[in-house]
């Protein structure tokens, strides 16, 4: 369903990401009240011609005093008209004021892009990258089944991520490709574990006559607690950044989150399982251990 809407919907957009333009105003100094007069004409044009904004910004550069407006709404006026009107309007203000009607004024206009939609194709082909190396790695620390079920929950993890993203909606910003390795990566450190641990539970002769299925059964619910405290540590780092930061670092938090909960439910749900399957195709199935002789 996650990846249903998100086929359709595409990433989700704060209101900023949903602008139709954002106008910068350059003046080429900051003399008297010219900051306040700039200002105060630009929210009186754009009060008078009915135009939405959703946020406005200033900075001083080399160049003088820049204005940023972002534009949600032109009610139905071209960019390049606003654009104008808004610069002829702004001149006249500054005009009616003694001493600043020398100061030059500039209007540029432009369609708002972000980070995230223009490097969809750039995250995959990372991310593609990034688990062909996992693979690669694991193939020789854990073996074939084990590297197949790293590989397989990264997998499973990244596209749980862009599901859930898709399914809550919550806005993505330039952090989008670090939270989305992140969730692939943490899903193979925690499947790591589960691996790890099911092996454990082979080589113990009380367990020679279980299927892997159990076994993997029995190492997931013994990893049970690990995979709490990561997600609890995660949703407490969440917490914090949504308490304390700005817009963008909650963004960032909440995705932070998203990767969490699929990397430890890709883990939880799937490591055992896989790992069981592809253990089910040896032909020696799990092999009989010798049983240790402890008479004196």
């Amino acid at each position: 369903a996650g990846l249903a809407v998100f086929s359709f919907f595409g990433f989700g957009k704060s209101a900023e990401q949903s602008a139709e333009c954002v106008l910068t105003v350059n003046i080429d100094a900051n003399i008297g009240d010219a900051e306040k007069v700039v200002k105060e004409s630009a929210e009186e044009y754009f009060s008078n011609q009915k135009i939405k904004t959703v946020a406005h910004a200033s900075k001083v550069s080399v160049n003088g005093e820049y204005y940023v407006y972002t534009v949600s709404d032109l009610n139905g006026l071209g960019m390049e008209a606003v654009r104008d009107n808004l610069k002829s309007y702004i001149e006249g203000k500054l005009g009616a004021v003694e001493g600043l009607g020398q100061l030059n004024v500039k209007v540029d206009v432009a369609t708002p892009t972000y980070y995230v939609n223009n490097s969809v194709s750039g995250i995959l082909i990372s991310a593609a990258i990034i688990y062909v190396a996992t693979f690669i790695y694991f193939l020789f620390t854990e073996k074939l089944s084990g590297a197949l079920t790293v590989f397989v929950s990264s997998l499973i993890s990244g596209l749980l991520f862009f599901a859930l993203m898709g399914l809550t909606r919550i806005p993505t910003e330039s952090m989008f490709g670090v939270t989305l390795v992140l969730s692939a990566t943490l899903s193979a450190i925690l499947s790591t574990v589960i691996v790890n641990r099911c092996k454990e539970l082979c080589r113990n002769v009380a367990n020679d006559k279980k299927s892997y299925y159990k076994i993997g059964e029995m190492a997931t619910a013994a990893s049970g607690v690990r995979l709490a405290v990561v997600l609890g540590a995660i949703a407490v780092i969440t917490i914090a950044l949504v308490l304390l930061g700005n817009l963008q670092i909650k963004l960032i938090g909440l995705q932070i989150l998203i990767s969490g909960v699929s990397a430890v439910f890709t883990a939880y749900a799937f490591s055992a399982v896989v790992w069981a399957y592809f253990k089910s195709f040896r032909k020696d199935k799990k092999p009989q251990l010798e049983t240790v002789n402890t008479e004196a």
